[in-house]
C-alpha cells in the first residue's frame, strides 16, 4: 500500500494545484487551479460527491486519486502546506 511522504527541500515549492484535508471518515480534495479541476473532470466519475468545490472521498480511495494527480504533474499539498509525494 502506498504511503504519503512529505518532501522537504531547500528548493522553492511549486504552486499548489490541490489541497488535501482529512476529516475522519471523509477526505476533501480541493482543486485550486484550472488544471486540477480539469483533472478531476477527466478522471472522476459524474456520481462523485462534492462539498462546495472539494471532491469528498473515502480515505480508502484517497491514495489512488492523489497518486494519479501527482503522476500527472499536479502539486498536492496536505495539512501544514508541505508538498506531498507518494511512494510504494
Amino acid at each position: 500500500m502506498p504511503r504519503i511522504n512529505t518532501q522537504h527541500t531547500d528548493q522553492p515549492l511549486p504552486p499548489r494545484d490541490v489541497e488535501l484535508s482529512f476529516h475522519g471518515s471523509i477526505n476533501l480534495i480541493a482543486p485550486i487551479t484550472e488544471a486540477a479541476q480539469d483533472w478531476i473532470d477527466a478522471n472522476i466519475g459524474e456520481d462523485a460527491w462534492f462539498l462546495c468545490n472539494a471532491l469528498a472521498v473515502e480515505p480508502r480511495c484517497t491514495d489512488d486519486i492523489v497518486r494519479g494527480m501527482i503522476d500527472d504533474g499536479l502539486a498536492v499539498y496536505i495539512g501544514d502546506g508541505s508538498l506531498q509525494g507518494i511512494t510504494s
